[in-house]
């Protein structure tokens, strides 16, 4: 009678095992590939490739990822040796090197997506910020007289030769040139309007140039 009553035991204890460990792994897969799914449509869109591929691919990879994860624990605790040698064979490297790849572009993937993303937005900005600034060059360059070089323009009051201070040649009559209205120096139109496409003060005096 006692034996019998062991045997019983068993036999529920190994049915309650068995019928925990399949809806075990029928949960896992769910959630494994439910996690695939959206790691499938996530690579899909990101890389233009089929949707329809990716999604499967994804589905099938996370539920045996998950699933094959779950045996393997399972096998290690009923195992009764724990070295890592047999970790190592109850992983299974082939289903293991292809969950560790999907994962690998899964994440090369949402990477790449966030540098793509900051490098647009800082391209963005750099264009932005080039035509402001071309704009204002532009409203200053037509804010500055422009002039004809003229023979009383030719020498300072000291007697000495002018000269442009950004090119260092000298005037001559009947250049075009440019006098900034704050303080009155006087360049080259083509030298202070390729000054002023860069800069915003006086190459002499570095006072504002408008």
């Amino acid at each position: 009678m006692g034996k019998a009553w062991v045997w019983c035991c068993d036999g529920v204890s190994a049915i309650v095992f068995a019928v925990s460990y399949v809806l075990s792994v029928f949960f896992l897969a769910i959630v494994g590939s439910t996690l695939g799914v959206f790691a499938g449509v996530l690579i899909g869109v990101k890389n233009q490739n089929n949707l329809f591929y990716s999604v499967g691919y994804g589905a099938i990879e996370g539920g045996m990822f998950l699933t094959n994860a779950f045996r393997m624990s399972i096998s290690f605790w009923l195992s009764d040796d724990c070295s890592s040698s047999n970790v190592l064979h109850l992983t299974g490297p082939t289903r293991g090197l292809d969950a560790g790849e999907f994962v690998q572009r899964l994440l090369h993937s949402l990477v790449l997506s966030r540098l793509e993303q900051t490098l647009a937005h800082a391209d963005n900005m750099t264009g932005q910020n080039t035509a402001d600034h071309a704009k204002v060059s532009k409203n200053s360059c037509g804010r500055i007289p422009r002039i004809r070089i003229a023979e009383d323009d030719l020498m300072d009051s000291s007697g000495n030769r002018n000269s442009c201070s950004i090119c260092l040649q000298d005037f001559e009559c009947k250049d075009e040139a440019r006098r900034l209205p704050n303080c009155c120096h006087l360049f080259h139109m083509c030298c202070i309007d390729k000054w002023i496409s860069k800069q915003r003060s006086c190459p002499l005096c570095r006072s504002p140039i408008v």
